[in-house]
Order: structure tokens, then sequence, then C-alpha cells
């Protein structure tokens, strides 16, 4: 049987016929060449985008020192406030049955309940919940008598309340009033236009007011009219001063610790505002837990003393009635005697009750105060305080840098997106 033999020439010229197409497979000679050339690419991209930073360093350079420049002004030329800081400790709910307890273990020497502990929660003796801290300290009510209190300024030398200070020797930091100025004229332009129109028409007729005034009296700002004593009525400027303390007192609540942080432009000030807070608060919570009992305290105070009074009128109608009647011998005569000692006997009990109670009273007054401690009294700050720390500057100077980068690298890009805009 005869081989066929077929050649590398003819096979292909058969594949031809057929219409087949020949199919090759890559050599791990070709897939190394592959990886080479996408590797060098990748390098060659590398070595144009770091070529490109390089050659961009100045503007790079320039764009970091704007921002740095920026962060150094930020910081330096803030607020400039002290800030005076104190800790509080709060009572322990367990603390408040001590001597209620002892006194329950006697028995029924006091009038108290026996059978057991009761604790300061079930007795209503419980402190009150740390956030009601927060809610004091920003009520308009407290707000409005801390900033006409009179507080001592060591940069005024004398003492002038927090509203006369905000409304006439407060000046904004530079910092603000640079920002301000260019939000005014920048993203606020409208804004300032119809402010500068409204002010404007303001002042024309209050130009015409004052022509019609030939005393010439100064217009004065009124203050607010209260119609009824229910009803508490704010001003402008008290507002602003008032949300202006929002801002500077800081109440941090802890795990029975509280932290009372104030700041402002002058440390002594922020120190006794400080104090201040620690001594209302105290006052507001020990009067929120002792209203209760002092109210219950007064009650049988003055039920002892009427007790007191009918005893001792009781006891004197029975002396009276005995020294008339020294030998008796009738039986009216003898019944008398036994209501007189009846009627005495039982003001007695009432009035020794009520003698118990007063006791109680007093003790439960007692275990109501004080409601925390001091553990931290306020401080007076020697250094400012600017609010902002230094990192922003380390932020400033890598933003700028990315921001540097940024623009060397899509520059052509943006303005390619700008013309197409344009068009």
């Amino acid at each position: 049987m005869n081989e066929e033999h077929t050649s590398p020439e003819k096979n292909t010229e058969l594949q031809e016929e057929a219409g087949g197409i020949a199919t090759t497979t890559d050599t791990p000679a070709d897939l190394n060449e592959g990886e080479k050339s996408s590797r060098s690419i990748n390098e060659i991209d590398l070595l144009d985008i770091l070529t490109q930073i390089w050659a961009g360093k100045k503007k790079i350079l320039l764009i970091t020192a704007v921002f740095t420049a920026f962060g150094l002004f930020h910081y330096h030329f803030g607020p400039e406030d002290y800030q005076s800081e104190s800790v509080l400790i709060q009572e322990t709910e367990g603390g408040d049955a001590g001597t209620l307890d002892i006194l329950s273990r006697l028995g029924g020497g006091f009038n108290v309940p026996t059978g057991g502990a009761v604790s300061a929660t079930a007795r209503g003796y419980a402190p009150p919940p740390l956030f009601l801290y927060r809610d004091i300290i920003s009520s308009t009510g407290f707000l409005q008598d801390l900033i006409h209190r009179e507080v001592e300024f060591e940069t005024l030398g004398g003492e002038v309340s927090l509203y006369t200070y905000f409304n006439e020797y407060e000046e904004p930091p530079v910092r603000d009033q640079v920002y301000d100025v260019v939000l005014d004229y920048t993203i606020k332009l409208p804004i300032t236009i119809f402010r500068g129109i409204t002010r404007g028409v303001r002042n024309l007729f209050r130009g015409e007011a004052e022509a019609s005034n030939p005393s010439g009296e100064e217009m004065q700002e009124l203050e607010p009219v209260v119609l009824d004593e229910r009803l508490r009525d704010v001003s402008r400027r008290e507002n602003r001063v008032m949300n202006a303390m929002r801002e500077r007192v800081d109440l941090n609540i802890g795990s029975g610790l509280t932290t009372i942080r104030v700041r402002l432009p002058d440390p002594k000030a922020a120190a006794l505002v400080n104090a201040y807070l620690i001594e209302h608060i105290q006052e507001y919570m020990t009067n929120y837990r002792v209203e209760k009992a002092r109210d219950n305290l007064e009650f049988v105070l003055e039920s002892h003393e009427r007790a007191r009074e009918r005893y001792e009128e009781a006891q004197m109608a029975l002396a009276d009635f005995q020294d008339a009647n020294v030998n008796l011998t009738s039986q009216r005569a003898r019944t008398q005697l036994e209501y007189l000692q009846n009627e005495r006997n039982r003001l007695f009990n009432v009035y020794n009750t009520l003698s118990e109670q007063v006791e109680q009273a007093r003790l439960t007054l007692q275990q109501q105060t004080p409601v925390f401690n001091v553990l931290e009294k306020p401080n007076v700050p020697e250094n400012p305080y600017t609010g902002v720390s230094e990192f922003i500057l380390i932020f400033s100077i890598i933003l700028g840098i990315l921001t540097g980068i940024g623009w060397v690298l899509f520059r052509d890009a943006i303005y390619k997106l700008i013309a197409r805009y344009r068009r």
C-alpha cells in the first residue's frame, strides 16, 4: 500500500481552495514580547507624567504658596478668644437614700417606710437627667439674664454687661471682615445690591422724619414692651447677643461628669461667666429637686404649728377645769373631765405625729441638696484659644500641592473644554 506524502505548500493550497482560514497560535516568545511592550508603554506614560510635573514645578510651587498663605491667614487672623473650663460631678443615685434607710431600719420611731431599702428613683429623689443642663444654659430666660449681668473685663478695666460689650466694644476679627467683603461682592452680590437699595430707601424716609422733627431729638431704639407678665419679649440686639453666647458656651456630658467651656475675648470674663453658669445650674437643679420637698416641709410646719396651738389650748382648758373643780362630786363633772383629758390626748397624738413628719421632711430636704459637686473650678486661661488646629497649615500645603499637580496635568483638557463650550 503506497502512502501519499503532501508538502506544506500543497496543504496551503488545499486550504485556500477550500476557503478555509489558517489559524496560528502565539508562542511564549510572542507573549513575552507583548508584556514587554505594554510595560514599556506604562513606563513611558509614567515618565511623561513625571516630566510634565517637573516642567510645571514653578506653577505647582506658586499654587502651593498661595494655599499656604491662605492657611496662615486663616490661622493667625482669626478670633482671639480665651476658653475657661470647669468640671462638675453628678451626685450618684445611691447617695440620696442613706439617712432615710437608717431611719427605716429603726422602724416606727419615724414615719418612714420599713421592710428593706427603697431606691432613690422610687422615692422621687433621683437626680434629674444630665441633658437638662444643656437645655438650661440654652434657654432664652437664662441667656437674657446672663447677657445683662455685669462681668469684669480685664481688657476694659472695669465691669460691663455682655450685652453692652458685644454691641459697643466687640470688633470682628480681620479674617471675618475679609471673608465678608469677598462674599458680599462675589457670591452674595445680589443680596448686597438689595441691601444697599433698602438702606437707601430707609435713610430717605429717616431724613424726612428728621426734617419733620424740629426739636432734633435723636431716634432711639425702642425697648421691648411686654404687655403681659406671662410673655417674654426679646429685642433684636438681645437675640443677636444670645445667639453669640450659645455658640461660645459648650457643655460636654459624660458618664457622671459634665464639662463646661466658655469662650470670650477676655480671660477673666470667661472664667466669671463659667462660674456663674455653675451657680445657676446648681440653683436651678436644686430647685428642680427640692421644690416639692420644700413645699411639703412648709405645709407640715404650718400644720405642726396649728396642732401645737390646739394642743396647748386643750391642755390649758383641762388645767382650768381641774383648778375650778378640785373635789368632783357629780357625774357630769367627771364626764366633762374625761372629755377634756381625751381631747388633750388626741391633740397630743396629732402634734406628736406632725413633729415626726417635720423631722422627716427636713431630712428629705437635706437629702435633695446639693445635686452635684464642682470637681474642677473654672480656670482663668493664659493662652488664647483660636479654635483652629495647626493641622490646617499641613492641610493647606497638601491641598496646594494636589491642586497644582492637577492644574499642570489637566490644564490642556480644561482649556479645550472651555473652548468647546464657548463655541
